[in-house]
């Protein structure tokens, strides 16, 4: 989320989306940043037997933040994750980072344990506002 320009017609938004971090009391915020032109990203290959995509690096990146964000493995928590539109090209890459997330869990607890993220979706900010307790909220 941008937080540079915000103009009069999104002001409302923008306190109704902060003030979930003031109301919601399982509510966190987690900043993901990657600088695409480091050596260190450029030489990054989450699988050494194929030639790295820019999504598949940034797939692999992102379910190491989550895991690091949401902290240890309990089979007890629920997730709803927002990002914001534009960090993946595809919403396959996406549907990827939510798999690799969940299979994680079930490694950890056997086949039959529950989805811990529930859902995984991009979001402006007018639907992170009408939506409180979404942003990385745990059920």
């Amino acid at each position: 989320m941008k937080w540079e320009k915000i103009s009069r017609g999104y002001l409302d938004a923008y306190r109704a989306w902060v003030d979930v971090f003031f109301e919601d009391r399982w509510a966190r915020f987690s900043l993901f940043q990657i600088d695409p032109s480091s050596r260190d990203w450029i030489s990054f290959r989450p699988r050494p037997e194929r030639r790295p995509s820019h999504d598949d690096r940034l797939a692999s990146a992102y379910h190491q933040f989550l895991l690091v964000t949401f902290g240890p493995l309990r089979d007890t928590k629920r997730w709803w994750v927002y990002h914001d539109a534009g960090l993946f090209s595809r919403d396959t890459v996406l549907n990827r980072v939510e798999f690799l997330f969940n299979r994680t869990y079930k490694q950890a607890f056997g086949p039959k344990s529950s989805r811990v993220i529930r859902l995984i979706r991009k979001s402006t900010v007018s639907r992170q506002a009408a939506a409180p307790g979404g942003a990385g909220s745990r059920q």
